[in-house]
């Protein structure tokens, strides 16, 4: 019985030290549609202004991600479901820059390049405006404000970030590519305004098979040694 406690012990560890080891990055083909000519091994990420409007009173930086995730859930290009996308928005918690980090150059989801990299992204000017939806239209109804609680490096906006209820809160102009993308001006949070979205770092090709790292195949060892010493016992 002893055995069997400590095998089946042994089992849980390995798996748990496998399971981060199968967690995958986001991986599109290179024709597919949202890839915008891009060779295999490439990176970027994709942003989409919401093509609905909403207020910025919660104080949760989740609240706004959720939002846009389900939006992209919903949308009618294909694939957008299947990326984790974050807010480009501050409370006083979280930057902007670090809810929803920039690694690698950022497209709209009509293939236009907005920015190169990091650098590129939060220096105060784009390439284009970042005016498509996640359906891939040029929103079309009311105006462009964009709540961001941000200033234009990506940082929180003092006294004019997501959530205070206080004070105004900070938007940019989605039909802007200076620095009031991001910061324009401050009306207050109960009025009605766009949300920005960027997904996690996507590479272009097919999703290879993760391998295991030398500590699973040690753990994956350790199991099948204490396995076979346990049924030598029973």
């Amino acid at each position: 019985m002893r055995s069997f406690v400590k095998v089946s012990w042994m089992v849980v560890l390995a798996v748990a030290v496998l399971a981060p080891l199968s967690a995958q990055a986001a991986y599109l083909d290179s024709g597919h549609a949202l890839v915008p000519g891009l060779s295999d091994g490439d990176t970027f990420h994709l942003a989409f202004v919401s093509s609905d409007m909403h207020k910025a009173g919660s104080q949760d930086i989740t609240t706004y991600n959720d939002v846009l995730q389900n939006l992209a859930n919903n949308s009618s290009i294909g694939g957008m479901g299947d990326l984790s996308w974050k807010m480009l928005g501050s409370t006083t918690a979280v930057d902007a820059r670090d809810n929803a980090p920039v690694s690698g150059p950022v497209y709209l989801t009509d293939g236009s390049k907005v920015a190169d990299d990091a650098a590129d992204f939060w220096d105060g000017s784009h390439a284009v405006v970042m005016n498509k939806n996640e359906n891939g239209a040029t929103f079309s109804e009311g105006w462009s404000w964009t709540f961001t609680g941000s200033n234009a490096d990506g940082t929180a906006a003092s006294g004019t970030a997501l959530g205070n209820q206080t004070h105004p809160t900070t938007v940019g102009y989605a039909d802007q590519k200076a620095a009031n993308w991001m910061f324009g001006h401050s009306p207050g949070h109960d009025n009605m305004a766009r949300y920005y979205a960027l997904s996690e770092l996507i590479t272009v090709g097919a999703n290879p098979i993760p391998e295991p790292g030398t500590m699973g195949l040690l753990m994956l060892g350790l199991v099948g040694l204490l396995c076979r010493r346990g049924s030598h016992r029973s």
